[in-house]
């Protein structure tokens, strides 16, 4: 009887080893995923918005208005970052599915990687007893915004409105005080639009 107790045990033990190195795997490869699609989201970044701000100076400097070519240009760009901006949406979602499955498989194996980084988005921030610090017991971090998924997406959203304004300028040209009022009126659109939809998504949801 007692044989077979610790045959149990050991099974039980093996059993349990085996499911965290599935876990261990599943976090490796959530992990990779999370960064990848990082990195190519600033990777697209680094040529779509690069490229539309080259395309924007290179219109106000070399084009004198009315033309109706450098509008055509520059609404091309805002129609390339209109596109950009979605999928920037899409991939970051993807990414925070990977990043939320991590955090679960640390709750399950008692890690703290991820959810370290998680509550220093907090207003208390993460308190981190490291031994680092000759003399203080606990550090606390407290991480600042934006993160870099907004960061790409105000880039990307300003590049839209800017290319936006300056295409309505080649085609009307305008005064500083006009092009002032366009912009902030295409702003508040953009925040109007943005605001209904996530209310329209949370209601269908």
């Amino acid at each position: 009887m007692i044989r077979e107790n610790e045959k149990m045990n050991e099974a039980n033990e093996n059993r349990l080893s085996r499911l965290d190195q599935l876990l261990l795997k599943e976090y490796e490869l959530s992990q990779e995923m999370h960064n990848y699609y990082g990195r190519m989201i600033w990777e697209i970044g680094a040529i779509f918005i690069g490229g539309g701000t080259a395309t924007i100076a290179l219109i106000v400097s070399r084009v004198v208005a009315p033309s109706g070519t450098a509008a055509l240009g520059s609404w091309a760009v805002t129609l390339l970052m209109i596109i950009y901006y979605l999928k920037v949406r899409r991939t970051r979602d993807i990414a925070e599915i990977h990043l939320r499955r991590c955090r679960e498989i640390e709750r399950e194996l008692g890690l703290l990687q991820h959810r370290y980084v998680s509550r220093g988005g907090t207003p208390n921030g993460v308190t981190i007893n490291d031994g680092t610090v000759p003399g203080r017991t606990d550090q606390r971090i407290r991480l600042h915004y934006p993160t870099g998924w907004a960061t790409t997406q105000y880039l990307t959203v300003g590049l839209a409105i800017l290319s936006y304004v300056v295409g309505i300028h080649f085609v009307w040209p305008l005064e500083i005080p006009q092009l002032i009022s366009v912009t902030l009126g295409s702003v508040c659109i953009v925040v109007g639009i943005s605001y209904v939809w996530k209310q329209l998504m949370h209601l269908l949801t």
